[in-house]
């Protein structure tokens, strides 16, 4: 591959429940993610950021082996080609064991969200997205805030680079 135009989008999912990765495939990553993970003090964010960040590499180490992986936290990594001139843009998301990555030479966002029914009211749908939301998701309001959610957490994402 030699430019971020030959590289085809594509995403990735794993379900991995609770099992943290062990020893042996935690040395395919960089000290300084180690180190990152080691700062999260919730073992679940922990362990859900480890394999992110294990399928990561693993998947742009076999498209794009010439290609830099740089981190830059609290972000995505970036993947820069070996001249620096293309950028390949990817995404990594991960909720209740379920772990996302996506790339593509266009920039990309997702968000992986479980849904809970319970959480889901009018009052917090509003509060999030603004007064009168709820009405325009009113047919579906489960299904509907989680849509709009994970549009929000993609626009994040995307604005941030």
């Amino acid at each position: 591959m030699s430019s971020s135009s030959e590289f085809s989008p594509f995403a990735a999912f794993l379900t991995v429940g609770g099992e943290r990765p062990d020893a042996s495939l935690l040395q395919s990553l960089p000290e300084e993610v180690l180190a990152r993970a080691r700062g999260f003090q919730s073992l679940k964010r922990q362990t859900e950021f480890l394999w992110g960040r294990l399928i990561f590499y693993a998947v742009f180490r076999a498209l794009a082996p010439q290609a830099v992986l740089v981190e830059r936290p609290p972000l995505t990594p970036q993947i820069l080609m070996p001249d620096g001139s293309e950028r390949i843009f990817a995404s990594i998301a991960h909720t209740a064991g379920c772990i996302a990555v996506m790339g593509a030479p266009f920039c990309c966002a997702l968000d992986a969200e479980l849904m809970k029914p319970g959480r889901v009211n009018a009052q917090l749908t509003d509060r999030v997205f603004g007064q009168g939301a709820s009405r325009l998701i009113a047919q579906d309001p489960v299904s509907g805030f989680y849509r709009l959610w994970g549009l929000r957490e993609a626009a994040v994402k995307m604005q941030a680079r």
